[in-house]
């Protein structure tokens, strides 16, 4: 089974003045309320539980898995680089995969594969440790302004009961990873 660590906080999608225009806000009285609808809107979208199962702005990550396999689809695209692969050989000894003997195959998503075959591993859950960097360098602007629009819809609706101010992410299918099975 896979696990999946967050490692870092990534930098907002969208900024509070972007929002304050957006709603033609100019004073500053509501910052912090604006800035939380910003990460609670960005959160709805990104990361392991955001709906769209992927990476939005670039952050750090670790996936650890049982063993190697032939491909490992990385998650939370789209992948920007891999910095390490670790696992523990069969003797329980940590160990550190050399990046030249890994392949990249596409980003969105990106496939690891070895150049010549994995090494053996502990049969152990966790055995095998991937930190990587995944997320847009320019998130698409479909995204953004999903958000954006979703941050209005949540100031605008504060008051109101619970779900009445559901986020709209219409629109947002083509950027989204399906999961089967």
């Amino acid at each position: 089974m896979d696990r999946l660590t967050p490692l870092s906080k990534p930098d907002p999608v969208v900024t509070l003045d972007e929002v304050k225009a957006n709603l033609r806000i100019t004073h500053t009285e509501e910052d912090a309320l604006l800035a939380r609808l910003i990460a609670s809107a960005t959160a709805s979208l990104d990361g392991r539980d955001g709906a769209l199962g992927r990476a939005l702005m670039p952050q750090r990550w670790r996936l650890e898995r049982d063993q190697f396999c032939y491909g490992i689809e990385m998650p939370l695209p789209p992948l920007l680089s891999v910095q390490a692969v670790r696992y523990l050989d069969a003797a329980g000894i940590e160990r550190t995969v050399d990046l030249a003997d890994v392949v990249i195959v596409g980003t969105d998503p990106a496939v690891l594969r070895a150049r010549t075959i994995w090494p053996t591993v502990l049969a152990e859950p966790g055995a095998v440790a991937i930190e990587f960097t995944a997320g847009y360098q320019d998130v698409p602007e479909p995204i953004r302004t999903a958000i954006i629009r979703s941050v209005g819809s949540l100031y605008v609706n504060r008051e109101a009961s619970a779900g009445a101010a559901a986020l709209d992410f219409s629109g947002l299918d083509p950027y989204r990873q399906w999961a089967f099975g």
